[in-house]
């Protein structure tokens, strides 16, 4: 998967089957702690206190990995990038909130490389015929507006009440929850 489904996965993953899973699963708490520090993650402003939070946050979270999954006989164990959880917060102090400096456009640029190395069957000049196709492809899709995507990407959110959508009562029903009446 790339970066962005996975992120999306997780995301939305304890929405989908959260009410199938037993509360108590030790499986299920990890996964919902690490959704909650990647939100925490990329969160838009930081505070010396919410970095210090971030850092038990990102211990408890490398602790309850090695409980759960790191073993010895089949090879299991933490990867060099699990040990550079422990630096992010640091560089959050130094550098500001990692929400600027993801690097999900950098794959949907280098996605069309990826496609493309597939497809072709040249084994010679590689470099040269990507480089050819990029400069074909780029005006193309600049003047055929087919670098315009017709999926709804959400660069910011906000909440909103349940009593105030149109299907209120049928998201109430599903999710087995109260409708509260909140009056402005």
């Amino acid at each position: 998967m790339k970066a962005v489904q996975s992120w999306t996965l997780l995301k939305y993953l304890p929405l989908i089957i959260g009410h199938r899973v037993a509360q108590d699963d030790e499986h299920w708490l990890f996964l919902l702690h690490l959704s909650e520090m990647v939100d925490f993650l990329f969160s838009p402003a930081y505070t010396v206190g919410m970095v210090s939070y971030l850092r038990e946050m990102i211990a408890d979270h490398l602790n309850m990995f090695s409980e759960l999954y790191v073993d010895e006989e089949t090879g299991i164990r933490l990867k060099p990038k699990h040990h550079l959880l422990v630096h992010l917060p640091t560089v959050i102090l130094h550098s500001g909130p990692l929400v600027g400096m993801n690097c999900m456009r950098y794959e949907l640029k280098n996605s069309f490389f990826k496609r493309c190395t597939h497809i072709m069957c040249n084994f010679t000049s590689i470099c040269q015929t990507l480089a050819y196709r990029h400069q074909q492809h780029s005006p193309n899709s600049k003047l055929t507006n087919a670098n315009v995507r017709d999926v709804i990407v959400v660069n910011r959110s906000s909440n909103d009440v349940i009593s105030n959508c149109a299907f209120a009562d049928a998201i109430c029903a599903h999710f087995q929850v109260e409708k509260l009446m909140i009056f402005a």
